[in-house]
C-alpha cells in the first residue's frame, strides 16, 4: 500500500531515493510556461493573451474542463514584468491558485494516478492544504519518523562516547 509523508524541507529527503521512493512536488507549472515561452510578448511583460495561452497548456494537461475564458481572470495579472521563465512561472502559479484553486488538486491527482507501479512511498513537498488528493486516491499520511519503519530501513547505530 502506497503511503505519503509531507515535509516542507527538500534537506529531509534522501539523497538517493530507494526503489519504490518518488517526490511530488507542488505545481510551479514551468514546463507549461517553458513551452510556451516562444510565443511570448516581445516586451517582457505579461498580457491577456499570453497568460491565457498559458492557461490553456495547464489545463490541456490536467483538467479537461477547465475552460480558460471562463474559470481564470487575467486583469489583475497584465503587465507585470519579467525576465527569466522562472519569474513568469511564479506569476502564473499566483494566478492559477488565485482564480482556479482546483488546478493543484488536479495536477497532484495526475501525478498520483502516473506513479510507477509498486510505489511505496511519496515524497511530498508543498502545502498541507494541498494534500486532499492523496487522501481522495487513499493514500495514507505517515509521519517523516515513521518513514524508516515503513520502508524497512536500518537505523545506524549510535555512537556512545565513553567517558
Amino acid at each position: 500500500m502506497t503511503k505519503f509523508v509531507h515535509i516542507t524541507d527538500m534537506g529531509k529527503v534522501p539523497e538517493k531515493l530507494e526503489k519504490g521512493e518518488i517526490i511530488i512536488r507542488s505545481p510551479s507549472f514551468i514546463d507549461e510556461v517553458r513551452a510556451m515561452m516562444p510565443m511570448k510578448p516581445s516586451v517582457n511583460q505579461t498580457t491577456a493573451h499570453f497568460l491565457r495561452m498559458i492557461a490553456v497548456e495547464i489545463g490541456k494537461r490536467y483538467d479537461p474542463n477547465f475552460n480558460a475564458y471562463r474559470h481564470i481572470v487575467v486583469s489583475d495579472y497584465t503587465g507585470i514584468p519579467f525576465e527569466t521563465v522562472e519569474q513568469l512561472a511564479v506569476v502564473v502559479r499566483r494566478m492559477m491558485l488565485a482564480t482556479y484553486p482546483n488546478i493543484v488538486e488536479k495536477y497532484l491527482e495526475k501525478k498520483i494516478k502516473e506513479r510507477p507501479l509498486n510505489t511505496k512511498l511519496i515524497w511530498f513537498f508543498g502545502s498541507w492544504n494541498e494534500t486532499r488528493a492523496f487522501t481522495r486516491e487513499a493514500i495514507e499520511h505517515i509521519e517523516l519518523s515513521e518513514v524508516d519503519a515503513y520502508m524497512g530501513r536500518k537505523k545506524a547505530k549510535k555512537e556512545e562516547k565513553k567517558e
